[in-house]
């Protein structure tokens, strides 16, 4: 049976229907494809890009060339030429980078990290700053002192000869030179090579990686290093746990060559000068946690363990905890004559002053001024254990102390260490909040053996004996230790409650026929030391003797003078009075001058009196009322 017709009337209105959805249709498709095309067209892209990313980053971003986009892909593109990134507003002005040609292919999946599939620079231009207060323009938020969220995972780098700057002050750092990089095949390992100047010398850098194709999320990377400048080599093995977030690392170091202060070259940091060394260690970074952990150096006989932690507070200041250990640690080990360098070697550039040439002047303390800016910028606690001290003139053993620093305040609250049966204790308080620090040191002496101090001839018995007690309380300023010597002003006492001395030297003060006797036989015996007590005032570097008796069995000593701390040049007169009959005596001062080390002894001019007979009238010290006075005792 045949169906009704329709009504004419809603046909039509199906007709115009499906018209209309084609037409919409139509306009959508045509939108959309404008939209793609326009959207592609980088020439449209320039200005939207700039100001996104100028509100993210706080840089300038200019495309002063051709710029190709292409979104609409399973991996976006983008094609520039001339491109320039500015530094960030808390940086100095300059720029960032300068690129001639810039290609970059993406891979955005879905609600996952970006990935750079493959980056080229050509011409590239990289400016790396970074200031004392730690404000880096290649960190990427403000205030430029902590690191952002690391770099997109990379699976293929080609930089070809960019060139490449760093001045970095906070960690000494100033490089300029080229950094090369090539694509390589999807199993074939990164290696990355720079050479160029690093702090004034020729270096060469080589990092080999895992394949970046092989690079994923949650897979650690592996990597070497090896870096090496003036005879020094750097090198060693880490891990990025998380690609390419730089926040976390472990690294494995060594480091050897011909003077440990070649570091410097190497690295920015200021080390001593030593002969030939090892160093090994391990670096670990946990954000803002730093580490060096069983960090090991050995140069000549000696050895240092070093345990480092720094911690970086919110506002960008690091908390610095120290464990420095030593079995032996012997100064001869360290200093520019280990080295063997000549006087026109190129050190790291630390100030100078000069030096005067006379050798009968020429001071032992250093004159080279004290750089604490460094210790300005964080806090440090450190603790210190040697379990032997070699200095040019004597040997401690269990050397132990600790020591903070808080804003440029340094305090040593304990520093100790033994020699022979005595012990040495020191308090330091050291104001560096400026380049002019004052100091205050208070030293106390116990038991020192004089008589196991080192001399000229060790196979020789020892000329004096006896335990030293004594205390100095000395406040000085000064950019160098030379200058720290110069200004110093205090009190500086020792005693020695019983000793021995030479006959002979005893006898000589006096100058009589008895001890020029036991001087030309060289007659070792001695004679025992009642007492003997110092007491002088310090003044502007100039230690003077208010009192100085030495009081021996046969005849009581007396004198005083100076000793200039900085030079450690003596200027003293001793002279003996016999406490017996004495034959032939020639009564005279006995001057003592010239440097600690090698004074000179000669009889006081104009003071000389000749006495065929002097009956002794010189009486024993009451020790006791000398050593019990409040103002006198160490």
């Amino acid at each position: 049976m045949d169906e009704p017709p329709k009504p004419p009337g809603q046909s039509r209105l199906r007709s115009r229907w499906l018209l209309g959805t084609l037409a919409v249709a139509a306009v959508l498709a045509a939108l959309l494809i404008g939209a793609m095309t326009w959207i592609n067209d980088g020439d449209h892209l320039r200005a939207p890009l700039r100001r996104y990313f100028r509100s993210q980053t706080g840089r300038d971003i200019r495309i002063d060339g051709s710029l190709e986009v292409s979104l609409f892909s399973s991996h976006p593109t983008l094609q520039a030429s001339r491109v320039t990134i500015g530094n960030p507003p808390w940086s100095a002005p300059g720029n960032f980078a300068e690129v001639e040609s810039l290609t970059a292919v993406l891979d955005w999946p879905f609600g996952q990290r970006i990935t750079l599939e493959s980056l080229e620079l050509h011409g590239a231009k990289l400016h790396f700053q970074r200031d004392v207060a730690g404000h880096a323009n290649w960190h990427w938020h403000a205030p430029g002192i902590f690191a952002g969220f690391g770099l997109p995972i990379l699976h293929s780098l080609s930089a070809p000869d960019a060139h490449v700057d760093l001045h970095d002050e906070r960690r000494h750092l100033d490089f300029d030179g080229t950094l090369t990089t090539r694509h390589t095949k999807p199993d074939d390992p990164l290696r990355l090579n720079a050479t160029g100047r690093l702090n004034g010398r020729d270096v060469t850098l080589t990092i080999d990686g895992e394949p970046l194709a092989k690079v994923a999320p949650g897979k650690p990377f592996h990597f070497t290093f090896d870096e090496r400048s003036s005879g020094s080599r750097l090198a060693g093995h880490g891990t990025i746990p998380q690609p390419f977030d730089f926040r976390w690392l472990d690294v494995d170091l060594q480091a050897s060559g011909k003077n440990l202060k070649d570091l410097y070259f190497l690295a920015g940091v200021y080390l001593p000068d030593t002969g030939q060394y090892q160093l090994s260690g391990k670096l670990q970074r946990r954000n803002l946690t730093f580490k060096l952990i069983d960090l090991v150096a050995v140069s000549g006989k000696s050895d240092a363990r070093c345990n480092l932690t720094s911690v970086l507070n919110n506002a960008g200041r690091a908390h610095v905890d120290i464990d420095l250990e030593s079995n032996v640690l012997r100064l001869e080990d360290l200093g520019v004559r280990t080295t063997g360098a000549e006087a026109t070697d190129h050190r790291p550039p630390e100030p100078t002053s000069a030096e005067p040439s006379s050798p009968e002047k020429a001071p032992s303390l250093p004159g080279t001024p004290l750089n604490f800016a460094g210790l300005r910028r964080a806090d440090y606690a450190v603790s210190l254990n040697i379990k032997r001290l070699d200095t040019r003139r004597l040997s401690f053993t269990t050397v132990a102390g600790n020591m903070t620093i808080d804003h440029g305040n340094i305090t040593v609250p304990r520093l100790s260490g033994r020699l022979e049966d005595g012990k040495l204790d020191a308090r330091i308080k050291l104001d560096a909040k400026t380049d002019t620090p004052t100091v205050n040191i208070d030293l106390t002496v116990t038991n020192l053996q004089l008589g196991r101090l080192p001399r000229k001839d060790p196979s020789q018995p020892p000329p004096l004996e006896g335990l030293l007690q004594g205390r100095a309380d000395l406040k000085g300023h000064g950019k160098s230790v030379r200058d720290l010597a110069a200004s110093a002003s205090g009190r500086v006492r020792a005693m020695i409650p019983q000793g021995a001395i030479r006959a002979s030297l005893a006898e000589i003060t006096g100058m009589d026929f008895r001890g020029l006797g036991l001087m030309l036989t060289k007659n070792k015996q001695d004679t025992a030391i009642r007492c003997g007590f110092a007491d002088g005032q310090v003044n502007e570097g100039t230690l003077t003797a208010q009192t100085l008796v030495l009081d021996t069995d046969p005849v009581l000593i007396t004198g005083g003078g100076t000793l200039e701390l900085a030079s450690e040049t003596l200027d003293l007169e001793l002279e003996g009075h016999p406490k017996g009959l004495r034959v032939l005596r020639l009564s005279a001062p006995i001057s003592v001058r010239g440097p600690v080390n090698h004074p000179s002894f000669a009889l006081k001019k104009g003071q000389r009196k000749f006495k065929l007979i002097d009956p002794g009238h010189a009486q024993d010290v009451d020790c006791g009322a000398l050593f019990t006075s409040d103002s006198r005792r160490p």
